[in-house]
């Protein structure tokens, strides 16, 4: 969702208190092409109803933006750069001591409170998984899919095959699996069919974090 933060910040340096407060908007930016949503680059700008730049031209408001970058390059989870945002500086206000990196500083953190405002999302690379496996071993591979790898099952088959006159009973899966969970997953595929599967792992697409445990790992560092 859309948020608006006024923000102010203030450092002290020497005898002196520079400042500034800025009012910054942030809202998501998605578009859909055949009903699916795309992502787009993050946009950037500076465009104050008022016309205050705080009476420094177009120096205040480069730093301003950069502001706006830096945010959206580390964001507010675990300092994970963010996509499919726009950022709008609407008003800055230098205190009586400012300069230019004071006001890169105050739009950066504005930036950051607006978007933690807006609930930003977690997102993770959640890989497409293709399995082959004699039907026998199928159970086993997709317990171990559901119970312990997040998995969402797209599509499972079994079907008949010959090799020299042998008959052979094999079965397919086609999961997404969070790449999180793939690690080590060849030990453990080996494990499960006795050496009998095969697979293959392409990137699908980002999806959002649901658990809160998953995403308090995150955070911490722990996963």
């Amino acid at each position: 969702m859309a948020s608006i933060r006024e923000y102010e910040y203030e450092q002290r340096m020497g005898d002196r208190t520079l400042g500034a407060t800025v009012r910054v908007l942030v809202e998501p930016v998605v578009t859909k092409e055949s009903g699916e949503e795309k992502d787009v680059e993050n946009e950037t700008s500076f465009n104050s109803a008022d016309g205050d730049d705080g009476g420094n031209g177009g120096e205040f408001e480069e730093c301003a933006l950069k502001g706006a970058r830096d945010a959206l390059y580390s964001g507010p989870i675990a300092g994970y750069p963010v996509t499919n945002t726009r950022v709008e500086i609407q008003h800055i206000e230098p205190h009586t001591a400012c300069n230019p990196a004071i006001v890169r500083a105050s739009v950066a953190m504005g930036t950051t409170a607006a978007m933690l405002d807006a609930e930003p999302v977690l997102l993770e690379p959640v890989m497409r998984l293709e399995l082959e496996m004699p039907e026998s071993k199928m159970g086993a591979v997709m317990s171990d899919l559901n119970a312990h790898r997040r998995a969402s099952i797209r599509h499972f088959d079994a079907s008949k095959e010959s090799e020299d006159g042998v008959v052979f009973k094999m079965a397919s899966i086609d999961a997404n699996v969070p790449l999180v969970e793939l690690l080590g997953y060849s030990t453990k595929l080996r494990s499960l069919t006795a050496g009998e599967a095969s697979y293959s792992i392409s990137f699908d697409s980002y999806q959002p974090v649901t658990d809160r445990s998953m995403i308090r790992k995150v955070v911490e560092g722990s996963y």
